[in-house]
Order: C-alpha cells, then sequence, then structure tokens
C-alpha cells in the first residue's frame, strides 16, 4: 500500500500551527502555575442602572461564588479554549465572546506582550471578571 505523499510546504505550515499552538497552550500553562503560586488581584464588576460601575467587595459573594472560586472559574475558561480562538492570543477582540455563559463575562489579558486595544461588548447584566 502505498502511502500519500505531503509535500515539504505542507508539512512546514503544519509543523508551524502545532508548535505555535504547543508554546501558546505551554505559555498559558505556565502562567497558571505562576498565577498558583503567587497572589494575583481579580476583580467582578457590575454596571449598577444609572451606568455606575461597581466593584465587588473581595470579601462578597457574587452570584453565590468568593473571589477565589471566581478566580479558579476564570482559569478553566481561558485554558478551555483552543490555542486558534484563544481570548488572550487575540489582538482585537473578536475572540472575547468564546464560551460565555452563566451570569459572569469573564475579559482575558494578554499573553505577556505589552497591551492590547481590544473592543468587545458585554451583555446588559453581565458580571464582569478579569485579572488584574
Amino acid at each position: 500500500m502505498s502511502r500519500p505523499r505531503v509535500s515539504a510546504k505542507n508539512l512546514r505550515e503544519e509543523t508551524n500551527m502545532k508548535t505555535s499552538q504547543w508554546l501558546l497552550q505551554s505559555f498559558i500553562a505556565l502562567t497558571v502555575a505562576v498565577g498558583a503560586l503567587t497572589t494575583v488581584a481579580m476583580r467582578i464588576a457590575t454596571t449598577q442602572a444609572g451606568g455606575d460601575q461597581e466593584i465587588i467587595p473581595v470579601n462578597a459573594n457574587a452570584y453565590g461564588n468568593t473571589y477565589g472560586e471566581w478566580s479558579a472559574e476564570w482559569w478553566q475558561w481561558a485554558l478551555s479554549i483552543p490555542a486558534a480562538n484563544s481570548p488572550i492570543a487575540d489582538s482585537t477582540g473578536k475572540d472575547c465572546t468564546q464560551k460565555q455563559s452563566g451570569p459572569v463575562f469573564y475579559l482575558a489579558g494578554t499573553a505577556g506582550g505589552g497591551a492590547v486595544k481590544r473592543s468587545c461588548t458585554v451583555p446588559k447584566g453581565r458580571l464582569c471578571s478579569f485579572r488584574s
């Protein structure tokens, strides 16, 4: 039985894509490990009826979860998204709605590449959770 021929270009592109995905996943895993060893602030915010924004106090429960529990949920959300659609790697905001459900809308930071300006619409009535 003969094997299908694979061109060097296709093999190189596939290898580059797999390497990029591996690097992003490795970076995210390293970020999780460092985050577990250090204290990183997390904020949960809501918009009030008049349009004012409020930071939920750290000792309060938001929708029955503590900040620590929402932090764990944020990491589970961030790590559940494939590298190709990761809001962390997104530079425009086009992937900000990936796997968003429930009362809290998660906002992604960056993968250490400096400041990024993104545009993202958060549905009305949802709390925002982000790492700072």
